[in-house]
């Protein structure tokens, strides 16, 4: 019987649906990810010396691909603004649309007499839905301001750097960080350095496709992926066979992903979304038997505490806990919890029949206690400042809200449409496509093979006891009937070995959800190619995948083979993508462009010398959050859409580009404390295609736009209108009679240049 007879038998895939990967850390013997580790090893001192320089060589090299990154994207950043060379205004307009609207809080925490002053005026904000009193730190994510501005003004660097470099280079150095998580997860999952670094100059090269921070900054997706991708790191080094019960590296990891999931919920508004796929994810993965019981339920934990200590940051705020991921969460745990303690025993031994039979149980339990719980605390809170989001979900699912105001706004930005073909074409040019389809789809159906035989194989009463002691049940090699030991195939090797890695299966799950959000939806593509990075490596770098098809094909001579094959192909790789990094980006660099925005910068230095302190701006959203941010004026509306009562008020004021009468457009201003209105020439001018703001106010108003009039067949529940637009015909008033021009009678023009018209109500 050999050596073989002597070893204890271990049981690598799980023992079923139900049945998590309990069993201890560790590389069993057998294990393809053990390949090559018993023969030819180097002597313990060696190990442990080339361990270190392993790890130092690699902690290196991740932090110089950190570095690396935030400066390169630093120096697009002034290659296409000149930023260091623009004046203050210049700058501050460079930040569009609500980019402006989160700087401004900043440079209010930092210019006020004290931090104390500072968040009672954010607390009992009116200049930014004036003339109502709103809480911002309730309403929005803007404890990073927070935390920036307290940093500014009692360090060191608010005597070396300017508030806006401060915050710049505060974003880049938490994407380094970004960077720091895709590496760091690549070399766990591989286990070697090179594949992280693969991965974060993947990520560099194709930064077209993976972020949005060499043009956008102050968004708040860049303050709270990094700590995503971190989290991401933490779970797989958790969810690991490594990481056993009670061990330092289980506490650790667990506590890291603790961290990084309250920052990310802290920093993001669209947090509760992500966070309930992830745990929609880590639910999938441990019920088809990977992911531990108990590490699911920990993690389930970790986010519901999550949403629950940043609502109560937001001054409770209701969108927290009303939202889906926290009913998920504690449905969820409940049924992990039932699982444990009912229909995880006796899984083993339980025919096929029996076993499909306690998963569907757990789906139930888990269904109906997500019902309940959602149910009771929608009664209970009566919130709904997100129904525009779900709405926009049912429009992309094909159930209607077509015509719905809000839903269009999103779906004409041209960020929420389908990703594009060219999207893949450009991917696949620089080689991160096609690996990482033949990874994914390789962990996709290994998941799914590692599954369908836990519900398929034979009853093991045997496996009952390993079950108990946390060891899942497989079929590894099984004595013939003459005691010898037959070497299993390479199908089964392969589920054996893979098995083994339960956070390869929570990596296939995660990244396949991730993966139908990009995919439907462009803006959320930043979710899918960032992990198209991190698992591409693993089709070049995994060592221990290259020992084990070296051994199935050429024999056990070159089984040891595998290290050098994985080093070469990535290294090659990398070298290749390195070049092509840094010759497409000296292109950007030699192509020296300078901010130019004249009718803008006119707009907001004529506000600020011009108008009262007080005085409060009406106009398009992304206009006034820069108002606000370069002049500190009042507003009435804004980009943060998140709130019921502010995309109604929005509707009002949006009536400025519709065709309501003067006196009525004037009542509604006035009703909502406007002292001046901002009408942009690129809004109302703007040739009709479906997706302008006017045709959108149109529509809302129940009125066939300019497009439509023309068409033979008008659209059902639509009527013509006759009377004129308000932005065209104020245009003409200029001049005219107040007598004899209700428009010059109401409305006074005090600026215009080629872009803008601003106007004082009379």
């Amino acid at each position: 019987m050999g050596k073989f007879s002597k070893a204890k038998r271990q049981r690598s895939l799980s023992g079923g649906a139900s049945s998590a990967l309990e069993a201890p850390g560790g590389p069993p013997s057998g294990d393809l990810s053990a390949a090559g580790d018993s023969e030819g090893g180097l002597p313990g001192w060696l190990g442990c010396l080339a361990t270190v320089l392993e790890w130092t060589a690699g902690i290196g090299l991740m932090l110089g691909c950190a570095w690396g990154f935030a400066w390169l994207t630093n120096e697009i950043h002034e290659s296409t603004l000149y930023f260091s060379n623009i004046k203050e205004v210049e700058r501050e307009i460079s930040l569009r649309t609500e980019q402006g609207l989160y700087y401004s809080y900043y440079k209010q925490l930092v210019w006020a007499p004290s931090l104390r002053q500072g968040l009672f005026e954010l607390v009992r904000d009116n200049s930014t839905e004036h003339p109502d009193t709103i809480n911002v730190l309730s309403r929005m994510n803007i404890y990073q301001e927070v935390l920036l501005a307290l940093l500014y003004r009692y360090t060191w660097f608010g005597t070396y750097l300017q508030p806006i470099y401060f915050y710049i280079y505060s974003v880049l150095f938490l994407n380094g960080l970004l960077i720091c998580g895709l590496f760091a997860t690549s070399w766990q999952l591989t286990g070697t350095p090179l594949a992280g670094c693969l991965a974060a100059v993947m990520y560099t090269l194709n930064s077209m496709h993976t972020t949005r921070l060499s043009s956008t900054h102050a968004l708040r997706e860049h303050f709270s992926l990094p700590f995503l991708w971190l989290q991401l790191f933490c779970l797989s080094v958790y969810f690991s066979r490594a990481s056993v019960r009670g061990s330092a590296r289980e506490r650790v990891s667990l506590l890291g992903a603790q961290i990084c999931c309250f920052l990310f919920t802290l920093f993001w508004q669209f947090n509760q979304f992500v966070l309930l796929l992830q745990s929609l994810s880590v639910l999938t993965a441990s019920a088809i038997g990977f992911v531990q019981f108990r590490k699911a339920f920990a993690f389930l934990l970790t986010v519901a505490g999550s949403l629950l200590l940043v609502s109560l940051l937001q001054f409770g705020n209701p969108m927290l806990l009303t939202a889906p991921a926290l009913s998920v969460c504690l449905s969820g745990a409940l049924s992990v919890a039932v699982s444990r303690r009912w229909l995880l025993p006796g899984f083993g031994s339980a025919g096929r029949l029996a076993r499909l039979s306690r998963v569907a149980c757990q789906a139930w339990v888990c269904l109906l206690a997500f019902a309940v719980c959602q149910t009771v605390l929608k009664l209970v809170i009566r919130h709904d400042a997100d129904s525009h989001i779900y709405k926009f979900v049912m429009m992309k699912l094909g159930y209607g809200y077509d015509d719905d105001f809000d839903v269009r706004m999103y779906n004409c930005a041209g960020a929420f449409v389908w990703l594009p073909w060219s999207t893949f074409t450009d991917l696949a040019a620089t080689y991160l496509l096609q690996p990482y389809l033949i990874v994914h789809a390789a962990l996709f159906l290994l998941t799914l093979a590692g599954f369908l035989h836990s519900l398929l194989r034979p009853p093991d009463a045997a496996s009952d006891a390993d079950e108990a002691n946390g060891v899942a049940a497989s079929g590894d090699s099984a004595p013939d009937s003459g005691g010898k030991f037959e070497r299993p195939s390479a199908w089964r090797e392969a589920l054996d070995g893979f098995a083994r890695h339960p956070e390869l299966a929570y990596h296939a799950v995660q990244c396949t959800v991730f993966a139908i959000l990009g995919y439907t939806t462009l803006r959320m593509k930043y979710f899918w190619t960032p992990y198209m990075c991190v698992l591409m490596p693993l089709a070049l770098g995994h060592r221990r995948c290259w020992d084990w098809l070296l051994l199935r094909l050429l024999g056990p001579r070159l089984r040891h083979a595998g290290f050098a094959w994985s080093q070469i192909l990535t290294l090659a790789l990398l070298v290749s993508s390195a070049r092509t990094c840094y010759r497409d980006n000296q292109a950007v660099w030699q192509n020296l462009r300078e901010f130019w925005d004249p009718d803008t910068v006119q707009l907001m230095e004529w506000i600020s010398s011009a108008t009262p302190p007080d005085a409060a701006f009406t106009g398009s959203m992304q206009l006034l959050a820069g108002v606000k941010c370069c002049t500190g004026r009042r507003i009435t509306n804004h980009p943060h859409y998140e709130d019921r009562a502010l995309r109604e008020k929005t509707r009002q004021l949006y009536q400025i580009y519709g065709r309501k009468p003067p006196h009525e457009v004037h009542r509604i201003l006035r009703s909502h404390g406007s002292d001046f209105i901002i009408l942009e020439d690129s809004i109302c001018l703007r040739p009709g295609n479906g997706c302008g703001t006017t045709e959108l106010v149109d529509n809302l108003n129940g009125e066939l736009t300019d497009l439509q009039a023309r068409q033979p067949q008008a659209p059902p529940g639509l009527r013509r209108s006759s009377a004129p637009r308000f932005c065209h015909e104020i245009r003409r008033s200029h001049g005219a009679s107040p007598e004899e021009n209700p428009y010059a009678r109401l409305f006074q023009l005090v600026l215009e240049n080629r872009t803008f018209r601003v106007y004082r109500l009379l």
